[in-house]
């Protein structure tokens, strides 16, 4: 049986496209201050965007002069990011095999969602120990009690997500060095996206 994590990467690669279509106008319901401040807070221009997807946030973040590596976990999804121009590594988010040493910023918005709670505070953790202190990470979580499984489209392909409380994400950040600048929410459509810019103090 496949982990509900494999089963979200499966659905991202089923749909790439589809998704990339469906998901273009995502930030038109969000106001543009949150680039803007991830970016003020950065000591360089060098950012991965972890769980890039199709390239949607890269390309936003390109456009404010950021130098953007993508990693998905999704071959299909890196296909979409690397037509857009961007160098684009492939790696599970459970299990990252990437130099962060020379980064100034991490880019991770609706991406740790589809990991569990131990699994990102294992990568925080992770994070924490090889980026240089004064490192910049824009969290950008979903609010909610319970966790769900939603299917991609009319299929019967399945994403995992795993919702977030202010408690919970305080027990997420707990221990990993990461100190909070700000938190602010918004409310596009249906979810509450609660983002979190932080900053690493060793």
């Amino acid at each position: 049986m496949q982990k509900k994590d494999d089963r979200t990467i499966k659905a991202y690669d089923i749909y790439s496209e589809v998704y990339d279509a469906e998901t273009a106008d995502f930030w038109d319901g969000f106001p543009k201050d949150i680039i803007q401040d991830f970016k003020s807070n950065l000591k360089g221009s060098r950012v991965v965007d972890l769980g890039s997807g199709p390239g949607r946030d890269a390309v936003l973040l390109r456009e404010v002069g950021l130098d953007v590596l993508c990693v998905d976990a999704s071959a299909k999804m890196a296909e979409q990011t690397r037509k857009k121009g961007f160098t684009t590594i492939i790696s599970d988010l459970r299990d990252l095999k990437l130099d962060m040493s020379g980064y100034d910023g991490v880019w991770a918005y609706s991406s740790l969602i589809h990991i569990s709670f131990e699994e990102s505070r294992k990568l925080l953790m992770k994070l924490s120990e090889s980026m240089n202190e004064g490192t910049v990470m824009l969290l950008g979580l979903i609010r909610g009690e319970r966790n769900e499984e939603r299917k991609m489209g009319d299929s019967n392909y399945v994403r995992y997500f795993e919702m977030y409380t202010e408690d919970k994400i305080r027990d997420l950040l707990k221990g990993t060095h990461f100190e909070t600048v700000e938190m602010k929410t918004y409310q596009p459509k249906n979810h509450v996206y609660m983002n979190y810019l932080l900053k690493l103090k060793k």
